[in-house]
């Protein structure tokens, strides 16, 4: 099925269907157990994205959606921003929540904005991809492969959760509290945290902090853990497994307590209290 770019029409619902390309207006779609969807310079106006049980994802590229995107139990990529098949598409706005959940696929959102709207990936069988997007709330749990949030500035709280693969955070900057917990390795890296609060904790793999700036952190109950270049208010780092090297870092407060073996490092310049093991650093 195609809408074409002078149509302008109210609900569009499939069921069972090949593919659906839109490039017009539509005030909402819905598809379930239908082939691929695909938006390139569609309106979706004043409703919603909603998509169950497909054999073939959605892509969504230089279009403009005013509600919220929800994606269930599909097999196949979902791609805001770049097609499935990885190449950029041109940046949407989408005013409402995007949700995916249950489903077989990479899931992918780069550039554009989530203006009103969170960020939900959950019990997703893929990698998750978020680069160079402004976002609210981002939760992103029980996903099986990689997660990679790059170049991402949110204004409300992310979650990062029960992963089966890496987690690698890089060049944004989270505007609430951030909590990275029980995933495999952790790296995060250049990023500013506006003083809000940040719990790593219980992760398995390597966890590792380097060159963030604005930190209020708790690193608990992690295995192996490196705090390099980093500034922060307050950092307690304890309980961790696997050595702590924490080296060359400026901050308010640095506690340490009961990590197995002790922390080592150097340089770091604490203005107002070292304790613990890291007393001296």
């Amino acid at each position: 099925m195609t809408v074409g770019a002078a149509a302008d029409i109210g609900a569009l619902k499939v069921e069972k269907s090949g593919a659906v390309d839109v490039s017009g207006a539509v005030s909402s779609i819905e598809s379930k157990e239908s082939d691929m969807v695909t938006l390139d310079g569609a309106i979706v106006f004043p409703g919603s994205v909603a998509i169950s049980k497909g054999t073939g994802g959605l892509e969504i590229c230089s279009s403009t959606i005013e509600g919220e995107v929800k994606v269930t139990g599909t097999e196949g990529n979902i791609a805001v921003g770049i097609t499935a098949d990885g190449d950029n598409c041109g940046a949407s706005t989408i005013d409402g929540t995007v949700s995916v959940e249950k489903g077989t696929g990479d899931v992918s959102l780069v550039g554009g904005e989530l203006t009103a709207g969170d960020l939900i990936v959950i019990e997703q069988t893929g990698d998750v991809t978020v680069d160079g997007i402004l976002l609210s709330d981002v939760k992103v749990e029980k996903i099986t492969g990689h997660i990679m949030l790059l170049g991402i500035e949110t204004d409300s709280d992310t979650t990062v959760a029960d992963n089966e693969g890496d987690v690698t955070i890089a060049e944004s900057m989270l505007g609430s509290d951030v909590s990275i917990i029980s995933n495999l390795a952790v790296a995060v890296t250049d990023s500013n945290f506006s003083f809000e609060d940040v719990f790593v904790g219980s992760n398995a793999g390597p966890v590792v902090l380097d060159r963030n700036t604005d930190l209020n952190v708790a690193i608990i109950e992690n295995n192996a853990v490196t705090v390099t270049n980093n500034t922060f208010t307050d950092a307690d780092i304890s309980k961790n497994t696997g050595g702590v090297f924490i080296d060359n870092n400026g901050g308010e407060v640095l506690k340490c307590f009961d990590n197995n073996p002790a922390p080592t490092g150097s340089g770091n310049t604490i203005t107002e209290l070292a304790d613990g093991q890291c007393a001296g650093f």
